[in-house]
């Protein structure tokens, strides 16, 4: 199942675990972006950073969900990119703010 189509039918515990997520990813791109690092590098960091509560919004996603362990580790990675993104638009927004 793609993550597009599984994201569509998200249940409202995994809507609320998304936007703590969302929120950690945030505070961590403030925190450590010095504003002239390579906005990747940056961005990686971050959504390491909030592993904790990726692996917690993952874990909530794709309950009920017949996946093997692969398929599971797959949507994992999945989420984990589409959180780099994120970190870099919100650093990239960010440093836009401040010009």
């Amino acid at each position: 199942m793609a993550l597009s189509a599984m994201a569509q039918s998200m249940s409202s515990e995994a809507k609320e675990a998304q936007k703590v997520t969302f929120k950690c990813i945030y505070k961590y791109s403030v925190q450590l972006d010095d504003g002239v690092s390579n906005v990747e590098t940056i961005a990686k960091v971050v959504a390491n950073s909030c592993q904790k509560e990726n692996i917690q919004f993952s874990e909530i996603f794709t309950s009920g969900v017949d996946l093997s362990p692969a398929g599971k580790q797959d949507i994992f990675d999945e989420i984990f990119r589409k959180n780099i993104e994120v970190a870099s638009y919100y650093i990239l927004t960010n440093r836009a703010a401040k010009k």
